[in-house]
């Protein structure tokens, strides 16, 4: 495997620009990838709809301020399910603690003015994932409001920090309404 920059194609293959030809018989690119969070569902909120760039990642998987959705955004480095299999998990919890205590919604309470920094969400240099970076949700240094690369510091978090952490906000349907 060869990281380089294409510099053109010749007869016999691929053109490096350090100097260094690959041999190719085909060539297949793939460049056109570009994320979309949530599968580029629409989401609104109180008919609105909902700007990405202006929430924070609460636990890998649901936003600052926005109730009762969860995704699955998994790893980078490691395999994608290693965290779906761990928000999964988390979210039955979720859902068994509104059960549990007659609660409708579920939002990650995140107070305007609350001076977080932002940390750079992608540490990767692949095209798709900087081209999607403007359009993600913020992360910051620190958890719950980071969303990073490290399975076992999630994993960490996963197991120690409560469903009702003080963040994450339970309350009647009515009471949201």
């Amino acid at each position: 495997m060869v990281t380089d920059t294409i510099a053109g194609f010749d007869a016999g293959g691929v053109l490096l620009a350090s100097g260094e030809h690959l041999p190719a018989d085909i060539v297949v690119t793939a460049t056109g990838l570009k994320l979309r969070l949530g599968g580029g569902i629409a989401v609104s909120l109180d008919g609105k709809p909902v700007d990405w760039t202006r929430h924070w990642f609460y636990r890998n998987c649901m936003f600052s301020n926005v109730p009762n959705l969860s995704v699955v955004f998994g790893y980078l480095n490691v395999s994608w399910t290693l965290r779906a299999d761990m928000v999964a998990d988390y979210i039955a919890r979720v859902l068994r603690h509104m059960r549990e205590t007659g609660a409708g919604v579920a939002v990650p309470e995140l107070a305007a003015g609350h001076g977080m920094k932002e940390a750079d969400i992608v540490l990767y240099s692949s095209g798709y994932l900087q081209r999607a970076k403007p359009l993600m949700p913020k992360s910051a240094a620190v958890l719950p409001w980071r969303l990073h690369q490290d399975f076992l510091e999630d994993r960490l978090d996963y197991r120690q920090r409560p469903v009702a952490d003080g963040v994450l906000r339970f309350m009647p349907a009515s009471v949201a309404a």
